[in-house]
């Protein structure tokens, strides 16, 4: 049979909110991924399942299809990648789907990937991204068809989305759909994706620059030098306090990611990187590196700071004992326990704290941010006051506002009706440069929900002796 168009389709109301709060309750899987709800299909895990919806006593949790499916669902068959249980859809029955809990914004950079394979006569696979607006509207953003074999490979498909900026605000979609001839099978499992910015920018994070043979030191000013010719160097991104006895880069102890390593002396004090990431309300940022004994070692410490008018100031740090080998070591905080590092840039900073003439290697130092929707427009001051447009709009039952400071200011954000009366005051404070986001939740100020309408959002701005105010339209629909 032909391949299936992806229609444009109206989902109902209900299935968005229940899979949301699925969704919600789920959370994170692990680094970088989207909430997916029973991504390999272990529930219920009861039994064969042979439609997505109201099949026997259960349904396929976080899965379902516009039409009833005739034999498409969950089984256990042997062939799983991740658990016991495996998804199959049936050509000819409609594709299955579900949405996702992300709100698509600027810079997303989403793979999704599954674990597929024919399980009989099956040839033609499709994998999709769609987006859903508040009225349950979809439209497809990105799909492809693949030839699947008779063993379980894994097939991708990447969505960004500066490619579609008219998805910005709406939640994201994926599907699956069988689209050979009818009465064949594919199984599939393992359902993942991974978004790339929710990462935050680490300079030169595996060490691989300047690429010039072993170096001691971290830049000119605590005496770095290539040690083949006694050359002056620059570590580009890491910096320490004093000058450095027997601390750099060198070639091999086995690199997890290039082929150079870090290496730190317990004498010497700490290697640091203040990076361009302002730090957000709301922001919830792990620290990951891998790291061993190099040599005599045992104990590190990893720390979060963020600058505080050139002086470093603690956030969280963890101490770790090393193994002999690679193992990855973590450091994480919650910007809203730390509310005086919010508006400040994040810094990151390792310690070898073991007894003296020892070394530990490190390598492959990553950020990553869990509070993905401010990742994408805050990695740096902001050149200029702004106050962007909330979103989603149009919006039900909250939205999000975003402001720029270019410059510590006074600021104050109010919500208005069209006849000009104040219906809310969302903020009205000190704030830190940088790039701040207030939710609201369509609420006046004595805790009443407002009706459907259009409201303006003003944001007024008392900074270096100047005054701005910007105004922005939201629109509530109910």
């Amino acid at each position: 049979m032909e391949g299936k168009d992806m229609r444009l389709k109206r989902i109902n109301g209900m299935l968005i909110l229940s899979l949301l709060v699925l969704v919600l309750a789920a959370g994170l899987q692990a680094q970088n991924y989207i909430g997916i709800v029973n991504p390999s299909f272990e529930l219920p895990g009861t039994a064969k399942q042979s439609a997505w919806d109201n099949a026997g006593a259960d349904d396929v949790p976080g899965w379902t299809s516009d039409t009833p499916a005739t034999d498409s669902g969950v089984e256990s068959t042997g062939i799983a990648t991740d658990g016991t249980w495996n998804g199959f859809i049936k050509g000819g029955d409609d594709r299955v789907y579900q949405i996702t809990g992300h709100m698509i914004v600027p810079g997303d950079d989403i793979t999704l990937f599954v674990d597929a394979k024919n399980t009989g006569s099956a040839t033609l696979f499709e994998i999709s991204f769609f987006s859903v607006d508040t009225l349950g509207e979809t439209a497809v953003l990105a799909n492809t068809q693949v030839n699947v074999t008779d063993e379980m490979a894994t097939y991708s498909l990447n969505f960004k989305s500066a490619d579609y900026p008219e998805a910005l605000g709406k939640l994201l979609g994926i599907a699956f759909d069988n689209v050979g001839i009818e009465d064949c099978w594919i199984g599939l499992d393992h359902v993942r994706a991974i978004n790339k910015s929710m990462e935050i920018d680490v300079a030169n994070y595996s060490f691989e620059e300047p690429a010039l043979g072993k170096i001691k030191g971290w830049d000119e000013e605590d005496g770095a030098y290539i040690v083949d010719t006694s050359e002056p160097a620059e570590i580009p991104g890491w910096d320490s306090d004093d000058i450095i006895v027997d601390s750099g880069v060198e070639l091999g102890w086995t690199p997890t990611d290039g082929i150079y390593t870090a290496f730190m002396m317990s004498q010497d004090t700490s290697m640091y990187q203040l990076t361009n990431y302002v730090i957000m309300a709301g922001d919830d940022i792990e620290l990951l590196v891998d790291a061993r004994i190099t040599w005599a070692a045992l104990f590190f410490t990893m720390a979060l700071y963020y600058d505080d008018g050139g002086n470093r100031a603690l956030i969280n740090y963890e101490e770790y004992e090393l193994l002999e080998t690679y193992d990855v070591y973590s450091v994480s905080f919650k910007a809203d326990n730390y509310p005086d590092c919010i508006g400040h840039r994040l810094g990151i900073e390792f310690d070898n704290i073991s007894d003296p003439d020892s070394w530990i290697g490190l390598d492959f130092v990553r950020l990553t941010n869990y509070n993905v929707n401010d990742v994408a427009g805050a990695a740096a001051l902001p050149d200029g006051f702004a106050l962007d447009q909330n979103y989603p709009n149009p919006f039900n039952p909250e939205t999000t506002i975003r402001y720029s400071l270019p410059a510590p200011g006074d600021v104050t954000l109010e919500i208005f009706d069209l006849r000009g009366q104040k219906i809310r005051t969302l903020a009205d404070r000190s704030e830190q440069a940088g790039v701040h986001e207030i939710r609201w939740n369509a609420v006046n100020e004595s805790g009443v929900r407002v009706p459907s309408g259009v409201y303006l959002c003003r944001l007024h701005v008392r900074a270096s002796g100047k005054t701005d105010v910007q105004t922005r339209k939201l629109v509530l629909m109910k």
